[in-house]
Protein backbone atom coordinates (compact mmCIF):
# COMPACT_ATOMS: atom_id res chain seq x y z
CA UNK A 1 0.00 0.00 0.00
CA UNK A 2 1.28 3.46 -0.90
CA UNK A 3 1.44 5.76 2.13
CA UNK A 4 -0.78 8.83 2.22
CA UNK A 5 1.19 11.88 1.05
CA UNK A 6 2.01 14.29 3.87
CA UNK A 7 0.61 17.29 1.99
CA UNK A 8 -2.97 15.94 1.85
CA UNK A 9 -3.80 17.35 5.30
CA UNK A 10 -2.66 20.82 4.21
CA UNK A 11 -4.75 20.55 1.06
CA UNK A 12 -7.81 19.64 3.12
CA UNK A 13 -7.23 22.66 5.35
CA UNK A 14 -6.71 24.81 2.25
CA UNK A 15 -10.03 23.73 0.77
CA UNK A 16 -11.92 25.03 3.83
CA UNK A 17 -9.97 28.26 3.76
CA UNK A 18 -10.38 28.70 0.01
CA UNK A 19 -14.14 28.42 0.44
CA UNK A 20 -14.04 31.36 2.87
CA UNK A 21 -11.81 33.35 0.53
CA UNK A 22 -14.32 32.66 -2.23
CA UNK A 23 -17.10 34.09 -0.07
CA UNK A 24 -15.16 37.33 0.32
CA UNK A 25 -14.30 37.55 -3.39
CA UNK A 26 -17.82 36.83 -4.60
CA UNK A 27 -19.34 39.34 -2.19
CA UNK A 28 -16.89 42.04 -3.29
CA UNK A 29 -17.62 41.21 -6.92
CA UNK A 30 -21.34 41.79 -6.33
CA UNK A 31 -21.26 44.68 -3.88
CA UNK A 32 -18.60 46.95 -5.35
CA UNK A 33 -20.17 47.42 -8.82
CA UNK A 34 -23.59 47.81 -7.22
CA UNK A 35 -22.27 50.48 -4.86
CA UNK A 36 -20.22 52.33 -7.47
CA UNK A 37 -22.96 52.33 -10.10
CA UNK A 38 -25.67 53.84 -7.89
CA UNK A 39 -24.83 57.32 -9.09
CA UNK A 40 -24.86 56.21 -12.71
CA UNK A 41 -27.51 54.09 -14.39
CA UNK A 42 -25.34 52.43 -17.05
CA UNK A 43 -23.34 49.24 -16.68
CA UNK A 44 -19.93 50.86 -16.97
CA UNK A 45 -19.48 51.52 -13.23
CA UNK A 46 -15.71 51.34 -13.75
CA UNK A 47 -15.63 54.42 -15.97
CA UNK A 48 -16.51 56.70 -13.06
CA UNK A 49 -13.05 56.43 -11.50
CA UNK A 50 -9.44 56.95 -12.42
CA UNK A 51 -7.58 53.72 -11.79
CA UNK A 52 -3.85 53.26 -11.82
CA UNK A 53 -2.15 51.34 -14.62
CA UNK A 54 -2.67 47.74 -13.51
CA UNK A 55 -6.41 47.90 -12.72
CA UNK A 56 -6.93 49.82 -15.98
CA UNK A 57 -5.17 47.00 -17.81
CA UNK A 58 -7.32 44.40 -16.04
CA UNK A 59 -10.52 46.20 -17.03
CA UNK A 60 -9.47 46.58 -20.66
CA UNK A 61 -8.40 42.94 -20.78
CA UNK A 62 -11.72 41.81 -19.28
CA UNK A 63 -13.64 43.97 -21.77
CA UNK A 64 -11.63 42.53 -24.65
CA UNK A 65 -12.49 38.97 -23.53
CA UNK A 66 -16.14 40.02 -23.29
CA UNK A 67 -16.07 41.53 -26.81
CA UNK A 68 -16.56 45.02 -25.37
CA UNK A 69 -19.72 44.10 -23.46
CA UNK A 70 -19.51 45.45 -19.88
CA UNK A 71 -22.34 43.25 -18.60
CA UNK A 72 -20.87 40.61 -16.32
CA UNK A 73 -17.35 41.98 -16.54
CA UNK A 74 -17.06 41.54 -12.76
CA UNK A 75 -16.59 37.80 -13.12
CA UNK A 76 -13.62 38.39 -15.42
CA UNK A 77 -11.73 40.56 -12.92
CA UNK A 78 -9.32 38.85 -10.51
CA UNK A 79 -9.42 39.11 -6.73
CA UNK A 80 -6.43 41.45 -6.81
CA UNK A 81 -8.48 43.97 -8.78
CA UNK A 82 -11.08 44.18 -6.02
CA UNK A 83 -8.45 44.42 -3.32
CA UNK A 84 -6.65 47.17 -5.20
CA UNK A 85 -9.79 49.32 -5.24
CA UNK A 86 -9.32 49.66 -1.48
CA UNK A 87 -5.86 51.19 -1.65
CA UNK A 88 -5.38 53.92 0.91
CA UNK A 89 -5.41 56.68 -1.71
CA UNK A 90 -8.93 55.69 -2.82
CA UNK A 91 -10.63 56.51 0.48
CA UNK A 92 -11.59 60.11 -0.29
CA UNK A 93 -12.11 59.66 -4.03
CA UNK A 94 -14.17 56.45 -4.00
CA UNK A 95 -15.14 55.15 -0.58
CA UNK A 96 -15.83 57.94 1.90
CA UNK A 97 -19.55 57.77 2.63
CA UNK A 98 -19.95 54.52 0.65
CA UNK A 99 -17.81 51.93 2.41
CA UNK A 100 -20.65 50.77 4.64
CA UNK A 101 -22.58 49.70 1.53
CA UNK A 102 -19.89 47.10 0.88
CA UNK A 103 -19.02 46.38 4.53
CA UNK A 104 -22.25 47.04 6.47
CA UNK A 105 -20.85 45.81 9.80
CA UNK A 106 -17.64 47.85 9.65
CA UNK A 107 -17.28 49.96 12.82
CA UNK A 108 -16.61 53.67 12.18
CA UNK A 109 -16.79 53.32 8.38
CA UNK A 110 -15.98 56.97 7.67
CA UNK A 111 -12.76 56.92 9.66
CA UNK A 112 -9.51 57.08 7.70
CA UNK A 113 -7.87 54.84 10.32
CA UNK A 114 -10.60 52.18 9.95
CA UNK A 115 -10.25 52.33 6.18
CA UNK A 116 -6.46 51.92 6.35
CA UNK A 117 -6.89 48.88 8.59
CA UNK A 118 -9.42 47.40 6.16
CA UNK A 119 -7.05 48.00 3.25
CA UNK A 120 -4.20 46.22 5.07
CA UNK A 121 -6.41 43.26 5.94
CA UNK A 122 -7.56 42.92 2.34
CA UNK A 123 -3.94 42.96 1.16
CA UNK A 124 -2.97 40.26 3.65
CA UNK A 125 -5.81 37.94 2.65
CA UNK A 126 -4.96 38.54 -1.00
CA UNK A 127 -1.44 37.28 -0.26
CA UNK A 128 -2.91 34.34 1.65
CA UNK A 129 -5.21 33.58 -1.27
CA UNK A 130 -2.27 33.52 -3.66
CA UNK A 131 -0.27 31.22 -1.41
CA UNK A 132 -3.18 28.80 -1.28
CA UNK A 133 -4.03 29.07 -4.98
CA UNK A 134 -0.42 28.31 -5.90
CA UNK A 135 -0.04 25.49 -3.37
CA UNK A 136 2.63 27.21 -1.36
CA UNK A 137 2.46 24.79 1.51
CA UNK A 138 2.26 26.82 4.67
CA UNK A 139 1.24 25.73 8.10
CA UNK A 140 -2.09 27.32 8.94
CA UNK A 141 -2.80 28.28 12.51
CA UNK A 142 -6.22 29.43 13.61
CA UNK A 143 -4.72 32.28 15.62
CA UNK A 144 -2.62 33.60 12.70
CA UNK A 145 -3.18 37.17 11.57
CA UNK A 146 -4.20 36.01 8.08
CA UNK A 147 -6.98 33.79 9.44
CA UNK A 148 -8.12 36.50 11.86
CA UNK A 149 -8.21 39.01 8.99
CA UNK A 150 -10.30 36.65 6.89
CA UNK A 151 -12.78 36.13 9.72
CA UNK A 152 -12.92 39.88 10.33
CA UNK A 153 -13.70 40.56 6.66
CA UNK A 154 -16.47 37.99 6.57
CA UNK A 155 -17.95 39.50 9.72
CA UNK A 156 -17.84 43.11 8.47
CA UNK A 157 -19.38 41.97 5.19
CA UNK A 158 -22.25 40.79 7.38
CA UNK A 159 -22.15 37.23 6.05
CA UNK A 160 -23.90 34.55 8.06
CA UNK A 161 -21.54 31.59 7.87
CA UNK A 162 -20.42 29.04 10.40
CA UNK A 163 -16.84 29.96 11.28
CA UNK A 164 -14.74 27.86 13.57
CA UNK A 165 -11.13 29.00 13.20
CA UNK A 166 -9.92 25.95 15.11
CA UNK A 167 -11.09 23.83 12.16
CA UNK A 168 -8.66 25.67 9.92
Amino acid sequence: MIPRPIYLKELEDYSDLYLLLGVVELELRQRIPSTLSRSDSHNKWFENFEFDTYPKYQISSALRRANGNPVGIESKLPFGFWVRLFRTKNFEMIWKGRISEVFPQLPKPDSQKTYQSLSKRLNRIHKLRNKIAHYELIKLRHQSQDIQDLIFLINVLGIEIQLNPKDL
